[in-house]
C-alpha cells in the first residue's frame, strides 16, 4: 500500500486541480476561451461545470466499487448494462409522463436495479464471474434496452423522439436550481454509502469466504453498495445519459500507479472521473467553436477513451501481476 502522506498529497492535489478546471472551464464556451463571458451564461456553465464533476464522480466510483464486488477489473455500469435499464426506465418516463424530474429518477433507479438483481442472480446461482461471461451478460441486457428504446423512438411523437434521441447520445443539460439541489443531494448519499463501506468492499473483493472469517456481513454491504451504485447511475443518467467508459477506465488507470486498495481506489476514482468528465465537456463546449455544433459529451468519451480502453485490456490480459 502506499504512504497515507503520498496518497493524501495526492487527494490534495486532485482536488485543487478539480477546482482550478472547474473555475478556467468557465469561460469555455461557443465563443472559445473568453474571460469576459456575461454573468448569466457564467452562472449556467457554473450549474453544466456542477454537473459533470457529479456525473464523472459517479461512474468512476461505481465502475471501481463494481470493480471490487465482482472481483474482475472489467465490471462497469455501461458494459454490465446499467446504464442502459436505467436509461430505458428514464425513456419510458419521458415518453409517457411528459418528464417529470423526480419520476425520472425514480424510473431510472428501478431500470438499474432490475438489472442489477438480474446479474447478481445469474452470477451467483450459475456460479460465474469469468470476463466473457460478463460481457455477455452486458451485451443482452444493453441490446434488449436500445431495442426497447427504439420501439419507443419509432412510435412516439418526432418532438418526444428527438428529444430521447439527443438525450441518449450523454450530453450534459442544464438544469434547474431546484433540480440541481436534488442531483447534488443524490450524488453525496450514494457516494457516502460508498466511502463508508470501502474497507468492507476491499476484503469482500478478495471473496466473500474471506469476509465471512473476518465478520463481515457479506450480503448485507453488497445489497447496500449495489444500492449505491444504482442511485449514483440513476442520478447520471437523468442530466446526462448514457457515457460509457468512464467507470471502467479511470479507475483501471489509477491502479497502474500502484493503488489497489479500494479504501485508496474509490476516493481517487470520484475525483480523476470528475476531472475527467469536465474536461471532456468543456471540450464539448469549445467544439461549437469549430464546428457551429456540440459534440455530445458522451460521444466524445466514447472517442478518446475506448483506444485506452482496448490498451487495458489487452494489458491485462499480458501482464500476470496486473
Amino acid at each position: 500500500m502506499q504512504s497515507k502522506k503520498t496518497y493524501k498529497i495526492i487527494i490534495i492535489l486532485l482536488a485543487i486541480t478539480v477546482f482550478v478546471l472547474s473555475f478556467f472551464s468557465l469561460f469555455i464556451g461557443y465563443d472559445g476561451v473568453n474571460i469576459s463571458t456575461d454573468n448569466n451564461i457564467i452562472k449556467l456553465r457554473i450549474i453544466r461545470v456542477i454537473l459533470a464533476v457529479i456525473a464523472g464522480s459517479s461512474l468512476a466510483i461505481s465502475g471501481a466499487s463494481l470493480q471490487g464486488i465482482f472481483n474482475n477489473h472489467l465490471a462497469d455500469p455501461h458494459l454490465l448494462g446499467i446504464s442502459a435499464a436505467a436509461a430505458l426506465g428514464a425513456c419510458v418516463n419521458i415518453a409517457f409522463l411528459n418528464y417529470n424530474f423526480m419520476f425520472n429518477i425514480v424510473f431510472a433507479l428501478i431500470g438499474s436495479l432490475i438489472i442489477l438483481i438480474i446479474i447478481f442472480y445469474i452470477i451467483h446461482k450459475y456460479n460465474t464471474k469469468i470476463v466473457t461471461q460478463l460481457l455477455i451478460i452486458g451485451f443482452i441486457v444493453n441490446s434488449f434496452c436500445s431495442s426497447i428504446i427504439s420501439v419507443l423512438k419509432i412510435a412516439l411523437t418526432p418532438q418526444k423522439s428527438q428529444n430521447i434521441l439527443f438525450w441518449l447520445t450523454g450530453q450534459i443539460n442544464i438544469v434547474s436550481n431546484l433540480h440541481l439541489i436534488i442531483s447534488i443531494i443524490v450524488f453525496i448519499i450514494g457516494v457516502c454509502i460508498l466511502l463508508k463501506y470501502k474497507s468492507e468492499l476491499e476484503i469482500i473483493s478478495f471473496g466473500e469466504e474471506e469476509a465471512y472469517l473476518l465478520g463481515i456481513n457479506s450480503p448485507y454491504v453488497i445489497k447496500i453498495t449495489i444500492f449505491a451504485n444504482c442511485l449514483l447511475i440513476s442520478n447520471v443518467v437523468i442530466f446526462a445519459g448514457v457515457i460509457g467508459f468512464i467507470g471502467l477506465v479511470i479507475p483501471n488507470l489509477i491502479r497502474l500507479f500502484g493503488y489497489f486498495d479500494l479504501r485508496l481506489l474509490l476516493p481517487l476514482s470520484a475525483l480523476s472521473g470528475g476531472l475527467c468528465l469536465m474536461f471532456f465537456d468543456s471540450i464539448s463546449r469549445l467544439s461549437f467553436y469549430f464546428f457551429s455544433t456540440e459534440i455530445p459529451t458522451g460521444s466524445l468519451c466514447s472517442l478518446l477513451l475506448s483506444p485506452i480502453f482496448i490498451w487495458l485490456f489487452l494489458r491485462m490480459n499480458n501482464v500476470s501481476n496486473y
